[in-house]
């Protein structure tokens, strides 16, 4: 009996297969850096309650502050970082402007 010896030569396969790979790994490793980035980017970050926020500028511990729409971020002065949601109004601005509160709106 013969033994017939078949071999299959498939580059185009093997460059499919080496692409793909490489694919997958480029979507675990923007996983990796998404899942990490969103545990640890917000970790300074503490959200507080509207009066807390006042008193803080009472204090004059607040640095600057950006809003945008109904979210408010803090900076004090020590590189803390304070969020809090608030409806934004013209008395809320003028506490700001009157305590040297740095604000900016987008």
């Amino acid at each position: 009996m013969h033994k017939i010896k078949v071999e299959h030569s498939f580059p185009f396969l093997r460059t499919i297969c080496i692409v793909g790979f490489c694919i997958l790994l480029l979507i675990i490793g923007v996983s990796v850096a998404d899942y990490y980035y969103s545990n640890h980017a917000n970790k300074n970050q503490v959200q507080v309650s509207y009066t807390h926020f006042l008193k803080q500028v009472d204090e004059q511990k607040v640095e600057r502050v950006t809003i945008e729409h109904n979210k408010m971020m803090g900076v004090l002065k020590n590189g803390q970082v304070i969020t809090m949601y608030i409806p934004v109004t013209a008395e809320f601005i003028e506490i700001l402007q009157k305590n040297g509160v740095a604000y900016q709106v987008k």
